[in-house]
């Protein structure tokens, strides 16, 4: 009887792991929804003469910058639940979170590019282009910003 409890055990730890990466999925794209409404937003409003008429790419650009540090806040405190506040290691954990967004932004944008320049529409080609890009973001920033395992 001892034994079957003790083979119970680590079903337990595997459930609060599963339940733990799930709930930091969900977190980040919550994160990730608040985000794409910034981007989508700030993007819209420079390309399409409401404010400026820009090149897509370059309204799609501006409108990744500002999502980019919204989202670092919102994940570090709401997905990540980080509590150093240490300027030099949020600084730190900031530029690693760029660098690892720059990465899923160049996805973002070479799906953008040839997705519009396939003749897709603008709205559609740029809801994919985010939602491509955000896996990457999720994966790179859970292990090397946050320092956390991938699958936790």
């Amino acid at each position: 009887m001892k034994n079957l409890f003790a083979d119970m055990k680590p079903l337990q730890e595997n459930k609060k792991v599963y339940v733990s990466f799930l709930s930091k999925i969900i977190c980040f794209a919550l994160v990730g929804g608040s985000g794409f409404f910034i981007n989508y937003f700030i993007s819209y409003l420079f390309s399409s003469g409401i404010i400026v008429n820009w090149w897509y790419i370059h309204a799609s650009m501006l409108g990744i910058g500002v999502s980019m540090t919204s989202n670092f806040i919102l994940n570090k405190i709401f997905t990540f639940k980080e509590t150093n506040f240490n300027p030099s290691h949020v600084f730190k954990q900031y530029l690693f979170y760029i660098l690892f967004t720059v990465i899923g932004a160049c996805i973002q944008l070479v799906v953008l590019y040839l997705f519009v320049e396939a003749g897709f529409i603008y709205p559609i080609s740029l809801l994919l282009g985010v939602i491509i890009g955000s896996i990457s973001n999720f994966i790179l920033n859970k292990k090397w910003t946050f320092y956390q395992k991938v699958w936790s």
